[in-house]
């Protein structure tokens, strides 16, 4: 059997050729259809006729959120073929006689011919008939590449505030000082641990976790800025000395910047291989053969993603 680029795309994808001729597009073309647009989907399917007793034979279906849609595959590389609107039409007919089918999906590795476009545009507005979607599916070329974006590099820029290497300058009310100078407080150096400020009871009021969040959330720098300095109103708050409270006015502080600049890019895994596109341009992809491969074939025709 003569293999056409989609058979060997299939083939350095799987590492197998499918017995049967048009067989690999029906594959590659709903797994295609999957990864852009439907949530489930399944290959070489059988269907009874709602109003015939006849077995319909589908390529593909796939669950999507207008409900079951019917993928049709056509690979005439071989014969250098465009599909017609004979193609169309039988798919129309069979679309008639498929109740469960809201829509029809085509997919050409060739294009068609301009009576097939002009019979799948009418669709829509063909009395009792269902709207057909026509979509190129084949193996990308250099020129499917141009214009697209190959990867996003990124640029950050972090600033952020250093509060463990900042100093804290507590400034004391007049009644704050008078304590501290009746206590034999005042010139002389004392250790404290500034985590809480509390009320007159001793119960804490604010962190300066808080505090320091609402600094960070807040912040606006120039280019040069080194540090960042200002004040914390307490009013009616105090901090302990000695097991003793004393009354703050307010905590200068004076924090250092820390700048760092970080970049990253982001890429497509693996080399794009498989081009999808829709006629009406609103899906236009290029997939790659590691996206490709991650699917695989029940029994049953389900397809199924791997990681």
């Amino acid at each position: 059997m003569e293999h056409s680029p989609v058979d060997d795309l299939y083939y350095k994808l799987f590492g197998e050729y499918p017995t049967k001729a048009g067989t690999a597009l029906e594959r590659l073309a709903t797994i295609a259809y999957a990864e852009v647009k439907a949530t489930k989907a399944a290959v070489d399917q059988r269907l009874k006729g709602t109003y015939s007793d006849s077995t319909y034979q589908i390529d593909g279906l796939a669950e999507t959120g207008n409900g079951q849609e019917m993928i049709e595959a056509k690979d005439y590389t071989i014969r250098n073929d465009k599909v017609g609107r004979d193609d169309l039409q039988k798919l129309s007919g069979a679309l008639l006689d498929l109740e469960s089918i809201s829509k029809g999906i085509f997919a050409s590795a060739t294009d068609y011919t301009a009576p097939a476009k002009k019979y799948a545009d009418s669709t829509p507005q063909m009395p009792n008939a269902k709207p057909i979607e026509l979509f190129d599916v084949r193996p990308s070329t250099e020129l499917d590449e141009e214009g697209r974006i190959k990867q996003i590099c990124f640029q950050i820029n972090i600033v952020a505030p250093i509060f463990e290497r900042g100093s804290y300058t507590p400034v004391f009310t007049k009644n704050g000082y008078d304590a501290l100078q009746k206590d034999g407080l005042l010139g002389k150096p004392v250790q404290i641990r500034l985590e809480n400020l509390y009320d007159i009871n001793k119960n804490i009021v604010v962190t300066f976790h808080q505090l320091s969040s609402e600094v960070s959330k807040n912040l606006n720098l120039k280019s040069n800025d080194s540090e960042i300095c200002g004040s914390w109103k307490t009013s009616n708050l105090y901090i302990p000395i000695n097991n003793q409270m004393y009354e703050l006015e307010r905590i200068d502080y004076k924090i250092p910047i820390s700048r760092e600049k970080e970049e990253f890019t982001v890429e497509s895994d693996g080399s794009p291989c498989l081009l999808i596109r829709s006629s009406d341009g609103k899906i236009d992809k290029l997939l790659t053969d590691e996206q490709l491969k991650k699917y695989k074939f029940n029994d049953d025709g389900s397809i199924i993603k791997g990681f």
